[in-house]
C-alpha cells in the first residue's frame, strides 16, 4: 500500500511542479540524453494544453522503450520561457513538433506542421527510420 500511495504521490508532484523548475528538469533531461553516447535524440516540444500532444504520450514511451538502445527522448514545454532560446534556434512555430538531433545536439530534421495524429505519427516514424538508415551505414 505505500508503494501506490509514494507513486501516486510523486505524480501528483511532478505536475505541480513550478515552471521554471519543470524547465529546468527538462533542460536538463536534454543534457543527460545528449551525453548519454547514444545516436540520437528525440527533442519534443509540446503544449501542456494541446489535446494532441496529450495523445501521443503512450506513444512516444513505446517508441522510447522500443528504441533505447540508440535514442533518448525528451520532452520540451514549448509554453515555458526556459525553452524560448531553442525554439528560436530549432523555428518552432507549432506543436507537437519533433526535433532529431544527432550525439553532437545538431538538429538534422523536424516534423512537419501537424495536420492530423496520423500526420506526426508518420513524421516521427520518418524521422526515426532517417537515423535508422544512417546509423545502418556508419555501422557497416
Amino acid at each position: 500500500m505505500n508503494s501506490s500511495s509514494s507513486t501516486t504521490t510523486t505524480t501528483t508532484s511532478v505536475h505541480v511542479l513550478p515552471q521554471l523548475e519543470q524547465g529546468e528538469a527538462e533542460q536538463r533531461a536534454l543534457a543527460s540524453a545528449l551525453a548519454s553516447g547514444k545516436d540520437a535524440t528525440v527533442l519534443e516540444f509540446y503544449s501542456p494544453k494541446c489535446r494532441l500532444c496529450i495523445s501521443l504520450v503512450n506513444l512516444v514511451r513505446n517508441l522510447e522503450k522500443k528504441n533505447s538502445d540508440w535514442v533518448n527522448f525528451v520532452l520540451a514545454d514549448s509554453e515555458n520561457p526556459t525553452w524560448l532560446p531553442e525554439l528560436i534556434q530549432y523555428d518552432i512555430k507549432y506543436v507537437p513538433c519533433f526535433v532529431l538531433l544527432d550525439k553532437q545536439g545538431r538538429a538534422l530534421c523536424k516534423t512537419g506542421v501537424p495536420k492530423s495524429r496520423l500526420h506526426v505519427i508518420a513524421g516521427l516514424s520518418h524521422l526515426l527510420q532517417l537515423k535508422r538508415r544512417c546509423r545502418g551505414n556508419l555501422q557497416s
